[in-house]
This record gives C-alpha cells, structure tokens and sequence, in this order.
C-alpha cells in the first residue's frame, strides 16, 4: 500500500484500500465496505465533482440509514472512481467477509468500478481460494498462489525460539530440533489450508 502511495502521489490517480476482518462481521456489511472505498477515494481530492458532493450530502442527512443504501453507496463510489485517470483498489482477505450476500453484493461493486470508462483501473484482491464466488468473479484475472512451504515453517519456528530469551535458555539444542521439525511436519498439512490467492486485474 505505501509503494502505491509512494509512486502516485498525484492527486487524479486515486488509491482505495479495505481490509476484511473475520472478527467484525457486523460491521462488515457491503455497504461498510463501500463506503470504505469511498471514503478513500474523496480523502485524495481537494475538490469533488458536484455529483459526490450531493450524494455524499444525501447520505449524510440520513446517517442512520446509511446500511441500507447500498445503491447509493455504489453510485457515489463509481462518480468518485470515474472522476480519476488511473485507480488503484486493494481489497485483502475477501474471503472473511463470511456472510456471503454481503460478500457477493460488494463483488458486484467491484466488478462494476473495474469497467470504468477513461479510468484505466487496477484491482488486487488477496482471497484463500475456497470461496467460489470469488473465484467466479476473478476467473478471468491472473492469479498468484501463495503459501508457506515446510522449509518456511522451520525458518519461522527456528526464529522464534531462538529470539526469545526465556526459551533459548531452558531448550537444549536436540530438543530444538524435535519441536521444530514436529511443528513443521503438522502445519505442512495445513499449508494449503492457509494459501492465499492474489486476484490482478488490468483494464
């Protein structure tokens, strides 16, 4: 994210990021997700177009209900993306955005920023690759799959019993090596598990 903001820093490339949570599903309605991206989006302007602006106003008159307006969400974050040359939008862990209605309706938002006219729009999405709506909605993108491998295991687990001062003293050097490479045998079944696919799409 600080590479992209770093690279543009100019005001008509706009950059919007969210990040999914599985620990905060009640506030990770489509409409919050939006309103994310949105609200990212507007911070990089010093003046909106009109149009925003008065949604923005009309969404703000009616905070409470905000929920519920998903297609005005949607309409105010397409006037935003749409008043950029170039976008950038980073969406990581879609995939614990665990109600799949939501989930699906903020797809639908996506898919509809990343066929912006006179934007040229770069989308990222990081996802474990079970969900298949996801899949769906990306299968014609690049995808990247990433996941730990036992070598990583054993480097990660090696470091931390040799940074922290309390263990490093109370286990000997055999005993080190059978607790990482058990750790290391038992999470290798679960690497795939834990793998993350990374979405790219280029317009």
């Amino acid at each position: 994210m600080d590479h992209v903001k770093n690279k543009f820093p100019e005001e008509e490339v706009g950059i919007a990021y969210v990040y999914c949570d599985y620990k905060d599903q009640e506030e990770q309605t489509s409409s919050s997700l939006i309103a994310c991206l949105a609200k990212r989006l507007a911070a990089r302007k010093e003046h909106l177009p009109q149009q925003s602006v008065n949604l923005y106003e009309k969404l703000t008159e009616k905070s409470e209900k905000i929920r519920s307006n998903l297609e005005e969400l949607k309409v105010l974050l397409l006037s935003l993306g749409g008043s950029y040359k170039k976008l950038f939008v980073l969406v990581d862990a879609l995939d614990e955005c665990y109600i799949r209605r939501e989930r699906e309706a903020f797809l639908s938002a996506l898919q509809a920023l990343r066929v912006l006219q006179k934007t040229s729009v770069r989308t990222f999405v990081t996802s474990r690759p079970f969900a298949q709506d996801i899949q769906r909605a990306f299968k014609n993108s690049p995808q990247v799959e990433i996941k730990a491998t036992e070598s990583d295991v054993r480097k990660f687990v090696r470091n931390e019993i040799e940074n922290d001062p309390d263990l490093i003293d109370l286990i000997m050097p055999e005993l080190k090596e059978n607790i990482i490479s058990t750790i290391a045998f038992r999470a290798c079944g679960m690497c795939v598990m834990i793998a993350a696919s990374l979405f790219l799409t280029y317009y």
